[in-house]
């Protein structure tokens, strides 16, 4: 119930909220994500398959030493 309420009263928050508000919130999220888009690390192919070669083997040691 507790829930529920919480919910309607999101839902009546965000329909009151300024349009200049959402768009300064819509702003600030895009800046993160470009933010967090170049801090990404670059991969090669090759590197991926490497990886995903590791994450296999680790795997099936972890279900054979069982």
């Amino acid at each position: 119930m507790i829930d529920l309420v919480r919910l309607l009263c999101g839902a009546l928050i965000g329909l009151l909220r300024s349009s200049t508000r959402r768009e300064a919130e819509i702003l600030v999220l895009r800046h993160q994500l470009n933010v967090l888009k170049r801090q990404a690390p670059i991969f090669l192919p090759c590197a991926k398959h490497i990886w995903a070669q590791v994450a296999a083997s680790e795997l099936c040691h972890g279900i054979l030493d069982r």
